[in-house]
């Protein structure tokens, strides 16, 4: 089974993005019939969805896993939904998105 896993590079002041740094300590066990790539990928709102985009083709994995860090949470979750609205921070470029949400007119 080949499984795809990303996190996310530095922003702001974090140099070492814990989501980055839990899926390295993931690719470090060697889980019997997985064949784990896992990808960092930068903090920015456009260059983000074009490359997970580019790893699905690539790799045609059988299950992706995309991590991220929440600093509301002190615990590990696991979303079940994505979230379209909310996006107020800005990116490592400095941009944000059009009215905050990944995709305009998109369903919450």
């Amino acid at each position: 089974m080949l499984v795809l896993c990303t996190g996310f590079g530095p922003f702001g002041s974090i140099d070492v993005n814990p989501s980055w740094r839990a899926v390295q300590l993931l690719a470090e066990r060697h889980i019997e019939g997985i064949n784990l790539e896992i990808e960092e990928l930068p903090v920015d709102y456009t260059a983000a969805p074009e490359i997970v985009r580019s790893l699905w083709k690539r790799f045609k994995p059988d299950l992706c896993i995309h991590v991220g860090v929440a600093a509301c949470h002190d615990f590990i979750a696991l979303e079940r939904i994505g979230n379209n609205e909310g996006y107020g921070r800005q990116d490592v470029r400095g941009q944000c998105p059009e009215k905050h949400c990944c995709v305009p007119g998109g369903k919450e």
